[in-house]
């Protein structure tokens, strides 16, 4: 009989940290498919529908953070999962988490995972996972003297729908396409590209691509484990696609749609965002506005290039006096100054006329 194995990954919502679980729940499976079946916990606010995708996967417990931290143990989500496991690995960052950093995310995190490691129970072994202890090129078992050994950089292809992909082929395209995701839910306006500078962007690459197709996908509102896009909105969108005749906007399609009109395109190109991971698991390479505070860091066999913006201070968050900044300072008084009947997106990104 297999031991059962639960992997504790219930961290920060955003896309990302998902892939994560899912690609450390690959290494252990790579290394021990034999002798157990894996189980993740994670972030209920985390689309785990991801996590059902993935044959290797025997089960997936999404935990609320809100309900815990009001209800301690008694939280249903957390009642659901079962207390003692053979074996139990978690995310070794959970530990160390700085509570002063993140927010009131931190915080909700580290009383979630202080009641959830009360209530779990490893009958033979628990540890934290080997995953992280690798680099890009790491091969072999990482953690062999561990009754778990990991398989160092595992791969995988994630499943998508046979009904995604068949909606992904209406957008079939002979020359090259790219698929824009403009910004992140979480990271805040500041560290994504505003909606001229994406103008500028994409008239840059038809210059170089003039059979280029450019496909725009978004989420206008929040969805269950999805944080709507920041930074343009579909709105925006709409403005670029008038434009710009090579661009469809394709906002709002819904998440399996997203991901299969990601693995159809030629290039992701987007900002520092969770949901732009997911381009390393469907095999199209991930052409990255980077220089935000985290870095691109998840290696399945996918290529990827981060770009530093010719900035100073790219995404000009914290420093005030750098000319990033200031061009931001300007744009907001420009905004101030417009009717306030006109969106916000477009007063934001100096789509209104009235002089400074």
């Amino acid at each position: 009989m297999k031991k059962r194995l639960l992997i504790n990954w219930a961290f920060y919502r955003p896309v990302g940290h998902l892939l994560e679980a899912l690609q450390h729940a690959r290494g252990y499976y790579a290394a021990n498919h034999d002798l157990i079946d894996i189980s993740l916990l994670v972030n209920a606010a985390s689309p785990s529908t991801l996590v059902k995708a993935c044959p290797w996967i025997t089960a997936v417990y999404p935990i609320d953070f809100a309900e815990i931290e009001s209800r301690a143990q008694q939280a249903p989500s957390l009642q659901a999962v079962p207390p003692i496991w053979d074996y139990i690995v978690t995310d070794p960052r959970i530990g160390v988490q700085d509570p002063t950093i993140g927010g009131r995310g931190a915080e909700a995190l580290i009383t979630t995972q202080a009641v959830v490691r009360k209530y779990l129970r490893a009958a033979d072994w628990s540890g934290f996972s080997r995953g992280w202890e690798g680099k890009w090129n790491t091969t072999g078992l990482l953690g062999p003297e561990d009754p778990l050994p990991y398989a160092a950089n595992p791969r995988f292809s994630l499943p998508i729908p046979a009904e995604a992909q068949l909606f992904a082929q209406q957008y079939r395209h002979h020359g090259p396409t790219i698929c824009v995701l403009p910004g992140g839910g979480s990271s805040g306006s500041q560290q994504n590209p505003s909606l001229e500078v994406w103008s500028d962007i994409l008239m840059a690459l038809i210059d170089k691509f003039p059979d280029l197709r450019v496909y725009i996908t978004g989420l206008s509102l929040n969805r269950a484990g999805q944080i709507h896009t920041r930074g343009l909105s579909t709105q925006d969108s709409d403005v670029l696609a008038r434009r710009l005749p090579f661009v469809t906007n394709c906002f709002d399609i819904g998440m399996w749609n997203q991901i299969a009109l990601i693995a159809a395109c030629d290039i992701l190109l987007a900002p520092h965002t969770g949901f732009a991971f997911i381009g390393q698991f469907v095999g199209t390479p991930w052409l990255a506005l980077s220089r935000c505070p985290w870095p691109e860091y998840l290696f399945n066999g996918i290529p990827f290039y981060s770009v530093i913006p010719d900035c100073d201070s790219y995404p000009a968050q914290w420093r005030m006096d750098c000319e990033c900044n200031q061009r931001i300072a300007r744009r907001e008084k420009k905004m101030t100054r417009c009717a306030p009947g006109y969106p916000t997106s477009f007063r934001e990104h100096n789509f209104c006329s009235i002089p400074v």
